[in-house]
């Protein structure tokens, strides 16, 4: 038979029509296929398989059609053709062409997409200028099945490749912080390298079944999106270590010599356990620590602790401990005191099974600084030293030393050892703000595009105006803080203080209320009532309930004791009732975080909330005919003082240090300093400034009666005055939508 009429023979059996269908199903079942293997955890290169079964299987269905045909619903076998029968395409065939030519459109569309994306520049105004060549994000990887335990599995697998490539040398991890911001979102891997400066990214995925556990894991070039390596490991569930030291030294030995000039891939850390019981309840504890609810810290502790009774040389669960410890005292659920205790016991534990912990010495050096704040025993810094020196990347460790620089008057080290831990863990929070707190509000705007649902971004940002003394763009920031997150009474609380301070007294009342539907016992929703009523009613009303908060024992949150201690001493003054507020200053020693016994005449000035708190007792000593005890607390706080940084120096706590010392001079000079410079706080650089809230609670209250009487101390206020006059009508300007409100 001719070629031209073997043509024609097979349009005459349809055979077209056959290999139309064929092609068009075939390209159905492969999009099925990379759709549901993944899902499956079937391999990807199963779908290799897919291939080539369609492409030997087109023959036979191309023989197939030749023989047979369908009519009427049946399959029949095809008899010999008539020649001279029409080659008219019928309905079928038309249908067919169709899908056909869907098909290509899909397959064109595609292609021209891959190649638009592959060929698409970074975009100019990434927050990642540079692509650090040695460097690598460990993604978190992927739970196959819905169970909570193959979660915690997998976050807790990446968390341990994390810390396992963190001890490669030279080669830079981006923290899990910053990692697990990617979890659960569908974002290219190339966009992924972009945002984070790495030339590689590992991602992955875990399944268990019964007592078999299936881990893949892919490493990827971050810029062209190319597999560097891809590997499935299927084993039994005890063989865990085996897999993620694998894994991790795979990797190391994947990247490209460009990306790591050596392969040191024995210098992989461990896991720090062989035991599978102790290895479960870390991970258990990590899950709860990422959490960090009042709830969760106490069960992450138990799960920790359970670790160590089962592995008494795991050390990362130690290291878990101080975390854990660390943010219960952030929330006030352990007081100061006893996490000094906790720094100084667990990181001697560490070091007796691994003397060159980073983390135990860090935790060590934290302690000293507290003991001897702010300037340390001198072996604070060298533990840093030794920390970094090991881990020079760790961002915790970091943002440690770069407080203790900046409260020794080291700013610019400060800010230079922040900027090392946003290069680790750029999209760390607590880094963010501690940096955009130092000044640079780039950092600020950072946190606000990166988390947008986090109202961090605009409460630090607040936080910073407020310090400057712009108080119409600090108001502007905490409202949009409280917008992102309504249930968080600080920020109207916040907002309720600069009404009251431009003496806005509706406003105020307004964001107050506000702040007590949030929370109505949160020290910031009482402080703020309590400083409303002082400027609504007076002092009797709002000392009497100054006083009995400060017997309630709430814990110290933002400008709560700044407000509490101050109208509380002013009506015990007024009223002649000194003891009063001795009694209930002393049950605030007793609160967490005061770190104290509640006895304070005999107490030593030794620590920073001895110097930012006690000096207010001497007043109402003296008052008391107690002049010994008072002399003695205001000469501890004069040695506490002179042995200070002059960043420490440069506080309130001055002024009253030395009104009570009775030099008016210096006291004058201290408040025409902080008029002029609005810098002053309790925590200078890392918190919000009070100054304003202190001038109409302190400056210009009963303890000031000794400067009443000085024109300089009238100048100062008329210079105040000025001022708040101007930032009045900037907040009614925002308000009335005369200018622009802070850009979100």
């Amino acid at each position: 038979m001719r070629l031209g009429n073997l043509f024609v023979q097979a349009r005459r059996r349809r055979v077209f029509r056959t290999a139309g269908l064929y092609v068009v199903g075939a390209w159905l079942l492969l999009q099925i296929a990379d759709l549901a293997f993944p899902a499956l955890s079937i391999p990807e290169e199963s779908i290799r398989f897919v291939w080539i079964a369609v492409i030997l299987a087109f023959p036979v269905a191309i023989a197939f059609g030749w023989r047979y045909d369908i009519e009427g619903g049946r399959i029949v076998r095809t008899g010999d053709v008539d020649d001279s029968a029409p080659l008219s395409l019928q309905r079928p065939d038309y249908l067919i062409l169709g899908a056909l030519g869907v098909v290509a459109i899909v397959i064109v569309a595609g292609s021209l997409s891959e190649i638009s994306d592959t060929q698409k520049p970074i975009a100019p105004d990434s927050p990642i200028a540079q692509i650090d060549s040695a460097s690598i994000a460990v993604l978190p990887f992927v739970a196959v099945t819905a169970e909570s335990d193959d979660e915690y599995l997998a976050d807790g697998i990446s968390e341990v490749l994390i810390h396992q490539l963190s001890n490669v040398p030279d080669l830079k991890v981006i923290a899990r912080t910053t990692s697990f911001m990617f979890k659960g979102q569908n974002i290219d891997v190339r966009e992924i390298g972009r945002q984070l400066g790495v030339a590689a990214v590992l991602t992955g995925s875990v399944q268990r079944s019964r007592d078999r556990l299936r881990i893949t894991a892919q490493l990827i070039d971050s810029q062209s999106g190319t597999h560097y390596w891809s590997e499935e490991f299927n084993r039994l569930d005890d063989d865990i270590f085996a897999i993620q030291d694998e894994i991790a030294k795979r990797t190391v030995e994947k990247l490209p010599a460009e990306l790591l000039v050596q392969n040191p891939a024995s210098r992989v850390g461990g896991i720090g356990t062989n035991d599978r019981g102790a290895y479960e309840e870390y991970l258990k504890g990590l899950e709860q620590l990422r959490i960090g609810s009042f709830e969760s810290l106490p069960r992450a502790l138990d799960h920790f602790e359970t670790a160590i009774e089962l592995d008494d040389g795991y050390n990362e669960a130690r290291i878990g401990l101080l975390h854990t410890y660390r943010l219960q005292q952030l929330i006030f659920q352990i007081d100061y005191a006893e996490l000094l205790v906790r720094n100084q016991t667990i990181p001697h534990e560490i070091l007796k099974r691994d003397p060159d912990s980073a983390q135990a010495k860090n935790a060590l050096a934290v302690a000293d600084f507290s003991l001897h704040f702010p300037t340390g025993s001198g072996e604070a810094e060298r533990l840093w030293g030794e920390a970094l020196e090991t881990a020079p990347n760790d961002p915790w460790i970091l943002m440690s030393y770069a407080y203790f620089l900046e409260w020794n008057d080291r700013s610019q080290e400060a800010i230079r050892t922040l900027e090392r831990a946003l290069e680790v863990d750029p999209l760390q929070p607590a880094v963010l703000a501690n940096a955009a707190r130092l000044g640079n509000l780039e950092h600020a705007r950072t946190l606000r595009e990166q988390i947008p649902d986090n109202p961090a971004g605009w409460a630090v940002a607040g936080e910073v105006f407020l310090r400057r003394g712009d108080l119409a763009r600090s108001l502007e920031y905490f409202r949009i803080a409280e917008e992102k997150d309504p249930q968080d009474p600080e920020f109207p609380a916040f907002a309720a203080m600069i009404y009251m301070t431009v003496e806005m007294l509706d406003e105020a009342e307004a964001a107050v209320q506000r702040a007590e539907v949030a929370g109505p016992t949160a020290p910031v929703s009482v402080a703020a009532r309590i400083a409303l009523s002082y400027r609504q009613e007076g002092l009797v009303p709002a000392g009497e309930m100054a006083l009995a908060a400060l017997r309630s024992a709430l814990p110290a949150r933002q400008f709560y004791h700044t407000v509490i201690n101050s109208l509380a001493l002013q009506f015990a003054l007024h009223s002649n009732t000194p003891d009063k507020f001795i009694e209930a200053y002393a049950m605030s020693f007793e609160t967490p975080g005061m770190g104290g016994d509640g006895s304070f005449q005999e107490r030593p000035v030794a620590s920073v909330i001895d110097y930012v708190f006690l000096d207010q007792i001497v007043p109402a000593l003296r008052a008391a005919g107690e002049n010994a005890s008072a002399e003695q607390i205001l000469s501890g706080l004069r040695t506490f003082f002179d042995n200070a940084s002059d960043t420490l120096r440069h506080h309130e706590t001055a002024y009253r240090l030395q009104l009570f010392s009775g030099d008016v001079d210096g006291a004058l000079d201290t408040l025409e300093e902080l008029i002029d410079d609005g810098r002053g706080g309790i925590i200078p650089s890392w918190s919000a400034n009070l100054s304003e809230l202190r001038w109409w609670l302190e400056f210009d209250g009963i303890l000031a009666e000794p400067l009443k009487g000085s024109p300089r101390y009238t100048e100062i206020l008329e210079k105040r005055q000025d001022h708040l006059d101007q930032q009045r009508k900037a907040i009614l300007a925002v308000i009335n939508n005369e200018v622009e409100a802070a850009a979100p």
